[in-house]
């Protein structure tokens, strides 16, 4: 969070700092009818190029960005220890067991231990995965590429919110023209005035072009940019519990489906083969 409203102040302090080094007085960019038009065009046109859901699940990943939690080593610990267990319950105790679990997360310890309850769609995707597996009628081809189908399909709806804030950052320099070309209008009604009168008024349509660029390669498009990054981030969860998964299906051992899944992580969060089992033989004890 810390790092993102940093990067807004250092944007807006370098650009209106060196406005001001240039001899520019910070007001002359106070110009509330350009603010008008490029603030209320760019927001209409996003409303009508979404539904009311796209509206408001932008919002929410906008929010997301600036509020959200990034996901740490500690947290890819707890999901690799939680597929661990679940396959040992399997190969120890049978599937019956198993299905106790998966059938009800909320009411398992093993999830309720892991804190994995906080993200559901994860949770709904590691027991439905599981119960093909428990039926034990899907062949370890056919199961990976329906994961990889349903994969495919969760980071395109997960990415709608992304695309829709870039068509805004993309209409945003179009918006700044608009404002522009109508100040430009309204300076050729004064064009018998005094030239101080007419030079002020032709900066005051420049600032609409300056605008429209500034909240496009300034904020939008880098928004829609981190919303991409925080949708990778959580896709990266459901790689890592599929690879895991299929590994199982194929008959390797818990530790060696677990780390199968390991492996796809990024290099910032993913643990070392000793750490993880580490992890590993501290849950065997304690089980």
């Amino acid at each position: 969070m810390f790092l993102k409203f940093g990067g807004v102040i250092l944007l807006a302090a370098s650009i209106i700092g060196g406005f001001m080094m240039a001899g520019g007085s910070p007001l002359v960019l106070w110009q509330p009818p350009e603010f008008v038009i490029i603030f209320g065009g760019a927001f209409a046109a996003f409303m009508i190029s979404n539904s009311w859901s796209g509206v408001k699940d932008s919002f929410k990943a906008i929010l997301k960005v600036f509020r959200g939690k990034h996901l740490n080593q500690s947290y890819y610990q707890r999901l690799l220890t939680l597929l661990y267990q679940l396959f040992e319950l399997r190969r120890r105790s049978g599937v019956s067991v198993l299905e106790d679990h998966i059938e009800r997360p909320g009411e398992s310890s093993i999830f309720t231990e892991s804190g994995m309850l906080e993200n559901p769609r994860l949770v709904s995707f590691i027991c439905d995965n599981l119960r093909l597996v428990v039926l034990g009628k899907v062949q370890p081809h056919e199961l990976e590429s329906l994961l990889d189908s349903e994969l495919e399909t969760m980071e395109d709806d997960m990415l709608r919110p992304a695309h829709s804030v870039q068509a805004v950052a993309d209409a945003l320099p179009g918006f700044g023209i608009v404002a522009a070309v109508l100040g430009i209008i309204v300076t050729m009604g004064a064009m018998g005035g005094p030239v101080e009168i007419i030079g002020m008024s032709i900066a005051k349509a420049l600032v609409g072009t300056f605008l429209g660029i500034l909240l496009c390669y300034g904020f939008a498009a880098p928004l829609a940019q981190a919303i991409q990054h925080n949708v990778k981030e959580e896709v990266l969860l459901f790689e890592c519990v599929k690879t895991a998964i299929v590994a199982q299906v194929c008959g390797r051992p818990s530790a060696i489906a677990v780390d199968a899944g390991r492996r796809l992580l990024y290099a910032e969060v993913r643990p070392t083969f000793e750490q993880m089992e580490g992890w590993l033989l501290e849950n065997r004890q304690a089980s």
